[in-house]
């Protein structure tokens, strides 16, 4: 599974980190954070799978992406808690994957909300936007089936 995600998350990063949209967002990128988390646990390297991702060439396409990878903080939260439940707080280090922006997860809702609203200003943008978080969703979920049957974790 983490090494579906690593796979779909570098490609998409490599359009997304240091854009003007990444900057009002205050965007932490995940990939890094993946991998150092990993390391900590003492995981080999992952070896990663060649995935298509959309390409993101506008701001709203970068918006539609970054609906996607901002979203999953939300659930991130979840899985982080039953992580820390089961393992204990020890390896706390090694998920802030699944918490970038740590307490302030409400808080990075809403700037990421206010920077949507700034860079989709007309029906056009937002469709543009929502068909590049369509492709996005369709990326991730397109390697991490592939990775959940044929990967080991």
């Amino acid at each position: 599974m983490l090494t579906g995600m690593l796979s779909a998350l570098e490609p998409l990063e490599a359009q997304l980190v240091g854009t003007v949209e990444a900057a009002a967002i205050g965007y932490i990128p995940r990939s890094l954070l993946l991998h150092q988390g990993l390391e900590r646990l003492g995981a080999a390297k992952p070896v990663l799978i060649p995935t298509s991702v959309p390409t993101l060439s506008t701001s709203a396409a970068r918006m539609g992406a970054f609906y996607v990878v901002e979203g999953a903080i939300l659930g991130g939260q979840v899985i982080r808690r039953r992580l820390v439940d089961r393992f204990g707080e020890t390896i706390g280090d090694a998920l802030a994957f699944y918490s970038p922006y740590g307490d302030d997860v409400g808080g990075q809702w809403i700037r990421f909300r206010t920077a949507l609203e700034r860079f989709i200003a007309t029906d056009s943008l937002y469709g543009e936007a929502e068909r590049a978080a369509l492709a996005t969703f369709t990326a991730i979920s397109s390697v991490m089936a592939f990775t959940t049957e044929h990967v080991p974790d």
